[in-house]
């Protein structure tokens, strides 16, 4: 470059038609295109050219080739629905249907491990069959992202424990007492029955 000569970077963004904005500043012989600014969420492109001047303008300015640099967003932010806590019973199988409710690829983890099948492309559904913290990660070429919520899928384990005397003069009732627990929320209905005869029914709220 000769020391009479001025360059002056142009950038377009999403290369719209020329002529496009001066950088103010950008004056050197090389240009790092990273020195753009804040990518704004509607950038699909970036496009770059110089014009080289001479300081006296004895000659026509001459204008350099279009770089065109593709701009690829990172994936926005999602929450998978249902939000959870899911809780199924002891011993059943559970089938639980969880949705990003938008299109794309995104790989399913379960307790920290993923659980996408492969070769089958990533799905924005999966079906919960099993207990467990579930999240979906969104990836392209550029970055990751993590669903904002974890669904928690729970295994819901229920006791019941009966108290009373044992002891019987034949004649006096004995009043019996039940007291359930269990790791998760709800009304539980149970049957007393003395083997041989009807059953009554009575509940217990837990949570």
């Amino acid at each position: 470059m000769r020391a009479n000569a001025i360059v002056e970077w142009y950038r377009c963004i999403n290369c719209t038609s020329a002529p496009c904005p001066v950088i103010p500043g950008a004056t050197g012989t090389t240009q790092n295109t990273n020195e753009i600014g804040p990518i704004g969420s509607a950038w699909t492109s970036v496009c770059w050219y110089a014009i080289v001047r001479t300081r006296l303008g004895y000659c026509p300015p001459c204008t350099s080739n279009t770089v065109t640099v593709n701009v690829t967003q990172p994936p926005a932010p999602f929450s998978i629905s249902p939000a959870g806590p899911l809780y199924f019973c002891q011993g059943s199988s559970p089938a639980f249907a969880l949705s990003t409710g938008i299109p794309g690829g995104f790989d399913w983890y379960q307790n920290g491990v993923n659980i996408s099948p492969i070769p089958v492309p990533p799905s924005p559904t999966m079906l919960a069959s099993a207990a467990g913290e579930y999240f979906a990660v969104a990836s392209n070429q550029c970055a990751s992202t993590q669903s904002t919520n974890t669904v928690s899928v729970v295994e819901c384990d229920l006791a019941l424990e009966i108290a009373g005397n044992c002891c019987s003069d034949g004649i006096t009732p004995i009043p019996l007492s039940a007291n359930c627990s269990s790791n998760c929320p709800g009304t539980f209905t149970y049957s007393w029955s003395t083997g041989n005869g009807p059953e009554y029914h009575t509940s217990c709220t837990v949570g």
